[in-house]
């Protein structure tokens, strides 16, 4: 089993989901898990309240039931039901006022808070983008 983490302050694998898609996406051999923190610094595309502003793409990873992909907060960093704690993941880029998730077959959300935190007149629009013909699941996330 693959675990890569994600934090603002680089002390992690990754600051930024897109560089970790970049590094690792492909076919699984093993199940790939990304633990995100919640963020201290405004680094990349993170926000000064912890969040990370990135859409996620993982759409193109070869995935099975076994090889699965989960993308989960870090122990101690979900919301624990609370809007606004733990680890985020929003989309706030100009222009922009959805967020796009693009999933893998096989892929696990887990303890996250996903927002839509663009000033765009639709600004309670998300966009998460799931094919009904693959397994997704989603544990204990707040939209």
């Amino acid at each position: 089993m693959a675990t890569s983490t994600l934090k603002s302050d680089g002390t992690g694998d990754y600051v930024s989901i897109i560089t970790w898609e970049s590094a690792r996406q492909g076919t699984l051999t093993e199940p790939e898990i990304l633990e995100c923190y919640k963020g201290t610094t405004v680094n990349d595309a993170w926000q000064a309240d912890g969040s990370l502003a990135e859409a996620v793409y993982v759409a193109g990873w070869t995935t099975t039931q076994t090889n699965n992909l989960t993308i989960r907060a870090a122990a101690g960093e979900g919301h624990g039901g609370v809007p606004g704690a733990g680890f985020m993941l929003g989309y706030a880029l100009t222009g922009e006022d959805v967020l796009e998730v693009e999933l893998a077959p096989y892929t696990v959300l887990e303890d996250l808070h996903i927002i839509n935190k663009s000033t765009a007149a639709s600004n309670n629009t998300h966009a998460v983008t799931l094919d009904d013909s693959i397994n997704i699941l989603v544990n204990r996330c707040i939209f």
